[in-house]
């Protein structure tokens, strides 16, 4: 039998504009939510960080929330836990994973949807470092990327799932997510996956986890919300006859056994020439990349006074953490103008503070920040609601 999991990833920026989310909205998130309530073969594992979730509100579409709790209590899908405001967990100390892995969790519940046994770590950046914190927070599987898995041990497992301290770490499949993300495949996805799928596990029970952002469907690819529908109509129609099932990925790690393996530190955007270079995290930590380097003393400059702040500007200190700001100042996608839309959420983290000499300090580097960037920057408040 071959097992195939589906992981979808729902995320905005605590920054993201009005204008951009409607968009969004209009081409991707309403129409995928809406087949995956109606198709009766629909079978997804899904994150939704709570970012988003508080833009949906604000915005005037909380509608969009209860269409999650409809799939859930359908059972066609299940949650992942995650980081609330999407940061690179490794990169952080343990007191701030522990506290974007328990504001996701709480947040969503309060909108009455409930995470189940699986964690999504943002960027899939996973590190050996977070799996005790994982633990503590009750959850028993955690998805990373199999390109450093690869690299290290020379193959990608298919038979059983390693795990490390005891958790089991799921693999998403680099080839088939990218090969759907970036069109690389002509024709049927399910027959594309079926028989190359088929002929690599040779007749033994095996397992595939797709994994990519929801927004693939509809907002980069506007022909993709039909695609994944004919998808699901072919699991219908022959997928048990082909030997096939979609599930979720808790089921999948339910099924297969787990083995011991060393798990390499990466994401889902680590390449081999990142993992040779020893550089796991290349679009949010690059030891060559300047913006990377005054970004990050910066938040460290910051997070020390995180026992000093107001509620408000503890509250900003957290939606600054998100990993965009990085992601958009990396050499591959270098978007000076999104990078630095966090800056003034550190600047009202600044201003709540009891320390009288961390203002000073912080606009030294936001004035370094702007001098190698050629970016004029803006400190006035945004709204934090």
């Amino acid at each position: 039998m071959k097992h195939l999991g589906f992981l979808l990833h729902f995320y905005q920026p605590p920054w993201q504009s009005k204008e951009i989310l409607e968009r969004i909205l209009e081409e991707c998130y309403y129409p995928l939510l809406d087949l995956i309530v109606r198709h009766e073969k629909a079978c997804f594992t899904v994150n939704i960080n709570y970012s988003l979730v508080e833009l949906l509100k604000h915005c005037g579409h909380a509608k969009l929330l209860g269409l999650f709790a409809e799939a859930i209590r359908k059972e066609k899908m299940e949650l992942t836990g995650s980081g609330a405001y999407h940061p690179i967990l490794p990169l952080l100390d343990e007191h701030e994973i522990d506290r974007q892995i328990r504001l996701n969790k709480e947040g969503l519940r309060k909108e009455g949807l409930e995470v189940g046994r699986g964690f999504f770590p943002p960027e899939m950046a996973f590190s050996p470092r977070i799996t005790t914190i994982l633990k503590n927070h009750n959850y028993k599987w955690v998805i990373s990327e199999d390109i450093p898995f690869c690299e290290k041990h020379g193959f990608a497992p298919f038979e059983f799932i390693p795990e490390t301290d005891g958790l089991p770490v799921i693999l998403r499949s680099h080839l088939w997510s990218s090969s759907i993300a970036f069109k690389k495949i002509r024709g049927s996805i399910l027959e594309d996956i079926n028989s190359k799928f088929g002929r690599w596990i040779n007749g033994k029970d095996g397992y595939l986890v797709i994994g990519m952002d929801a927004e693939t469907f509809g907002h980069h690819h506007k022909e993709y919300i039909g695609d994944l529908e004919r998808f699901l109509d072919e699991i219908g129609n022959g997928g048990q006859k082909k030997g096939l099932a979609l599930e979720k990925i808790s089921e999948i790690c339910d099924y297969f056994p787990k083995k011991p393996f060393e798990i390499p530190p990466g994401s889902w955007s680590t390449s081999k020439e990142d993992m040779d270079n020893n550089i796991p995290f290349p679009l949010w930590n690059h030891p060559q990349n300047p913006v990377h380097r005054l970004l990050w003393q910066l938040t460290r400059m910051v997070l020390e006074c995180r026992n000093h702040m107001s509620y408000e500007g503890r509250l900003a200190l957290d939606k600054a953490l998100n990993s965009c700001q990085f992601w958009w100042a990396s050499s591959f996608h270098q978007d000076y103008d999104c990078a630095l839309q966090s800056l003034p959420l550190f600047w009202k983290a600044t201003l709540e503070t009891k320390d009288s000499f961390l203002k000073g300090r912080v606009q030294r580097v936001i004035d370094l920040i702007s001098s190698t960037t050629g970016c004029k920057i803006d400190l006035q408040e945004i709204d934090l609601k």
